[in-house]
């Protein structure tokens, strides 16, 4: 055992003895390191639900849904909402249908929340849609992460239809 301790000493110690020469020049470059990061988003919804609508009560029937969007900081944006399934006779209209009797609508309108507000409140009058104008524009993302915005529905008062479930599919998109 003492033979083999001393032979790899003595190995070691010729490699330890070894000279490298002395450098005596230098020369650098610039490394260049990029990255892009595009500009992107992703959007979820959740729905507004009017829930029981009585077409004889005197009231409309309000509802709020939600649009979340989620892009990078400092991208340019806004979300429209398309006419649904079924798009109404006037402006901003859509109407909801049921399985029952497809001729049946049971007409809605979908608002951005009012001026000065970020929750619906039932002042709501202008309509979100899909046109450049009808768009909710949104100037500047800060950071990184989901924000949501309200989607104010109202059914109006009084509208005959007959019993059933109706529903209509509307798409939201987010452009930037």
């Amino acid at each position: 055992m003492k033979k083999i301790n001393a032979a790899l000493a003595l190995a070691f110690g010729g490699l330890l003895s070894v000279s490298h020469p002395v450098l005596a020049a230098t020369a650098s470059a610039e490394l260049q390191v990029t990255a892009t990061v595009p500009a992107s988003c992703s959007i979820t919804t959740a729905p507004v639900n009017f829930g029981n609508y009585d077409p004889t009560a005197q009231n409309d029937t309000l509802a709020t849904g939600t649009v979340t969007v989620t892009c990078v900081r400092g991208t340019a944006l806004s979300v429209a909402l398309d006419g649904g399934k079924n798009p109404g006779a006037n402006a901003g209209e859509r109407a909801m249908t049921t399985s029952a009797d497809s001729t049946a609508k049971l007409a809605y309108y979908l608002y951005k929340p009012a001026e000065g507000s970020s929750s619906c409140d039932g002042r709501e009058t202008v309509s979100w849609g899909a046109s450049d104008t009808d768009r909710l524009a949104i100037t500047s993302t800060t950071i990184s992460q989901a924000t949501s915005y309200s989607v104010c529905g109202k059914v109006t008062q009084q509208q005959d239809v007959p019993a059933g479930t109706y529903q209509d599919m509307v798409t939201a998109t987010v452009h930037f």
